[in-house]
């Protein structure tokens, strides 16, 4: 399979079952609001983010495994393969025991978490348990396995497996919620899917490689090296990890269950965003990192300019949707009742913004093994923003903790990633300059394109979904192009054009 099909093989599937995520869950929280009230779906969130925080643990082992993969994948040596895959496979049964450990250890504080009172008729320890078994199951149940479908660029099969199995989950979840109306029973199904899903991933990877087993010994200098990546890459899903966790954590602690709700209904657009852009991170990283090891620096430059210019006019796309038309999908979707101010609108799509600056910058120095030399950006990031969050919050309220996201990206992760990338990766590169200068114009054309757009389509008044859908549809016409004209002479986003122009034409 060459590398612009399996990107887009990876990239469409990604994209349905990123489709899924969005529908089904909007779905199902739309029932939770209306069956038992905005309280559940801040309860919900809070312990996902609880349990995130403790999942630390594991996050970097997956991507620093990938990259050492990477070479006995291309050369085909199986039993070095086999050795990688048996070492994390004890690894990830010794996280799951800490995960659950730490878990249980929580039980007496959780009251602590939540500022305004817990649910009538909801026993929270029951329901954590609930969580703590569906976060768990998985370290125990094959899906250290799943590296696999990464590594030999077969990340569809994944994503074909997650949509089958999330479509299930939240018809039966759906179902089950319109007839009890309880929310344990609609819990109770999520570990039992994540069960499903690792039997069936189980199930595949032996039908579809063979040859691979979790056997055979490492040598010391080996361990040494996946563990110094996974210190680096542990570093960098800190960042990402600690700004909705503990965000969801402290607005929960200080500002209670209902508000933490309804800012989950807002930032579950921005959620969605980062998991479509999470599928093209997933989609290429296999692919950059076999280009690292079989070709040179300059053709690496290139593949960067050429992947960053596609991916920042996706990311100023999603920035003006957003803009125009959040708070009439909020009305639209929850009522007037659960609307937050327009300031938080601006800051939601400030915080997408500053984060995916870095989202392919990011993706290179993780597939070629480079980010264990950025290995504090993202604990600098994490303290400085969890100090501005609990510091803000008795200020200025939930503001306070979106501005202290967006100052840790912009501040801290955007220069120090920049610096990285340079240093360790493009070494001698002259191309630092001419990132700094994108990413700025990029900046300014975007703030032009959001107020022209939103001062045009204000005037269109929103009713309901009919109403919506149709500004939906003007806003994607005029954004894209605002941002044509303005991005026009752009010799990446040229190539990026180019490449979709010839792509549709082999489909016709």
């Amino acid at each position: 399979m060459n590398q612009l099909k399996s990107i887009t093989k990876g990239i469409t599937m990604g994209l349905i079952n990123n489709f899924l995520t969005i529908i089904l869950p909007f779905i199902s929280r739309t029932i939770i609001i209306r069956q038992l009230g905005t309280e559940y779906v801040g309860l919900g969130s809070l312990f996902t983010s609880v349990l995130q925080i403790l999942s630390l643990s594991e996050l970097g082992f997956g991507s620093a495994v990938s990259y050492v993969l990477y070479k006995p994948i291309a050369r085909h040596d199986i039993n070095k393969v086999n050795a990688i895959l048996g070492f994390y496979k004890k690894i990830y049964r010794i996280i799951g025991f800490i995960i659950l450990g730490i878990s249980l250890i929580m039980l007496p504080f959780l009251d602590y978490l939540i500022a305004d009172g817990i649910p009538n008729k909801i026993n929270i320890y029951v329901l954590y348990i609930i969580y703590i078994v569906n976060t768990v199951i998985s370290y125990f149940l094959f899906a250290y396995k799943k590296i696999l479908f990464s590594v030999n660029q077969r990340y569809d099969l994944e994503i074909s497996i997650s949509a089958t199995v999330l479509v299930a989950q939240y018809v039966l979840q759906v179902v089950l919620l319109l007839i009890f109306k309880d929310y344990y029973i609609y819990s109770l199904v999520i570990p039992l899917m994540t069960i499903l899903n690792n039997i069936i991933s189980n199930i595949i990877i032996n039908n579809i490689f063979p040859g691979y087993y979790c056997e055979g010994t490492l040598k010391k200098i080996e361990i040494r090296e996946i563990l110094k990546n996974t210190g680096g890459a542990f570093a960098s899903k800190i960042g990402s990890t600690v700004y909705l966790s503990v965000d969801n954590i402290i607005i929960s602690a200080f500002l209670g269950l209902i508000i933490l709700g309804r800012y989950n209904n807002y930032y579950y657009v921005i959620s969605s965003l980062i998991t479509v852009f999470a599928v093209i991170h997933n989609s290429i990283r296999p692919i950059i990192g076999n280009m690292a090891v079989m070709r040179n620096k300059n053709d690496l430059w290139e593949k960067f300019k050429f992947l960053n210019s596609g991916y920042i006019y996706l990311v100023n796309f999603c920035c003006i949707c957003c803009f125009v038309l959040y708070q009439d999908f909020e009305y639209v979707w929850c009522g007037a009742e659960e609307l937050l101010e327009f300031d938080i609108v601006i800051l939601l799509v400030c915080y997408f913004f500053s984060g995916r600056l870095t989202g392919i910058i990011v993706v290179f120095l993780e597939a070629t093994g480079v980010l264990w030399q950025g290995k504090f950006i993202p604990l600098f990031s994490a303290m400085a923003n969890l100090t501005l969050n609990l510091f803000l919050v008795n200020s200025i309220g939930l503001k306070g903790v979106l501005i202290s996201s967006v100052i840790s990206s912009l501040f801290i992760s955007l220069p120090g990633y920049i610096y990285v990338f340079f240093k360790y990766l493009f070494i001698n590169n002259p191309g630092k300059n001419f990132l700094i200068k994108f990413l700025i114009n990029t900046t300014v054309k975007l703030v032009i394109s959001l107020l022209f757009c939103k001062f045009v389509l204000d005037y269109i008044i929103v009713t309901g979904w009919g109403g919506l859908i149709y500004k939906a549809v003007l806003t994607v016409l005029l954004s894209n192009i605002v941002l044509v004209i303005l991005d026009f002479n752009n010799p990446g986003l040229k190539k990026v054009f180019t490449l979709l122009k010839n792509v549709i034409q082999r489909r016709l």
